[in-house]
C-alpha cells in the first residue's frame, strides 16, 4: 500500500512538472512571440520614420538642386549683364575716341588751314608792299590825281585762279574767286574836303572823307563784301580830282572765307 502511494505521489510529482513544463513552455513561447511582434512592430515603426525622412530628405536635396540651379541661372544672368554692361561701355568708350579723333583731325586740319590762310596773308601783304612800290614809281611818284575813278590799281594775291594783271591797266579789280572780301582804302592827300568811295560793280558801298587842312591828311574806306565770279571792284573819287600822297596810301583786298 504504501507502495503505491509512493509509486502514486511520484505519478502525481512527474505530471505536475510536466504540466509546469509545458506550462513554463508555453509562456516562454507567448512572450516571445509578443517580444517578436513588439519588436516588428517597433521595427515597422522605424522603417516608416526612417522612410518619411529619406522622402523628407529627398525633398530638400530636389529643393537645394533647383536652389543651386536657380541660384546657378541667376549668377549667368548677373554675368551677362555685366558683360553686356562692359560691352555697351567699351562700344560707347569706342565712340567717344572715335568722335575724339574725328574733332582732332578737324582741329588738325583748320589749324592746316589757318596756317595756309595765314601764310597766304604774309604773302598777300608781301605782294601788296612790292606791288604797291610799282604803283608807287609808275603813278604816285609822278604826282598824279585821280577824277572819276583811279586811273591805275595794282594788287597781287596768293589766290588760286586769281588775275590782278588787268587790275594794274584798268584799276579795277575783278573777282576771279567768289568769297566773302574785306577792302579797305586809305588815302594820304593833301586835297581839302574831298571824298572818295569803293564801288562794287559801279555802286558805292563806302566812302571816307579827308578834312580841309592845309597840311596832308587821310581818309580810309572799309567795306565787307560778298564777291561773285566777275564782280568787279574800283576806287573813285566822289567829287573831284584828289592828289595822291603815295608814302601812306594803301589798299587792301583780303578774302576771308
Amino acid at each position: 500500500m504504501q507502495l503505491d502511494s509512493d509509486k502514486t505521489l511520484a505519478l502525481l510529482t512527474t505530471q505536475v512538472k510536466e504540466k509546469f513544463a509545458a506550462l513554463e513552455k508555453n509562456t516562454s513561447g507567448t512572450k516571445a512571440e509578443n517580444d517578436t511582434r513588439e519588436l516588428e512592430k517597433t521595427t515597422g515603426k522605424l522603417e516608416d520614420k526612417f522612410s518619411n525622412e529619406i522622402e523628407t530628405l529627398k525633398r530638400k536635396v530636389e529643393m537645394l538642386d533647383q536652389l543651386k540651379v536657380i541660384q546657378q541661372l541667376q549668377d549667368i544672368s548677373a554675368l551677362q549683364m555685366k558683360v553686356d554692361k562692359i560691352d555697351s561701355q567699351t562700344h560707347s568708350f569706342a565712340v567717344n575716341q572715335q568722335a575724339r579723333n574725328q574733332d582732332f583731325l578737324a582741329l588738325y586740319n583748320l589749324t592746316i588751314a589757318n596756317g595756309n590762310s595765314l601764310k597766304a596773308h604774309e604773302i598777300y601783304q608781301h605782294n601788296i608792299l612790292k606791288n604797291m612800290n610799282n604803283i608807287n614809281n609808275t603813278f604816285f611818284n609822278s604826282s598824279s590825281t585821280i577824277n572819276a575813278e583811279i586811273d591805275r590799281l595794282e594788287q597781287s594775291i596768293n589766290m588760286t585762279n586769281s588775275r590782278f594783271d588787268k587790275a594794274s591797266e584798268s584799276g579795277k579789280f575783278t573777282c576771279k574767286a567768289p568769297g566773302f572780301y574785306q577792302i579797305s582804302v586809305t588815302i594820304l592827300s593833301h586835297s581839302a574836303s574831298q571824298r572818295f568811295g569803293i564801288y562794287m560793280n559801279g555802286h558805292l558801298v563806302s566812302k571816307a572823307y579827308i578834312s580841309s587842312t592845309s597840311n596832308h591828311e587821310s581818309g580810309t574806306a572799309v567795306a565787307a563784301v560778298v564777291l561773285q565770279k566777275n564782280d568787279e571792284i574800283s576806287i573813285r573819287s566822289v567829287d573831284s580830282s584828289i592828289f595822291v600822297d603815295y608814302f601812306a596810301s594803301c589798299i587792301t583786298i583780303v578774302k576771308i572765307m
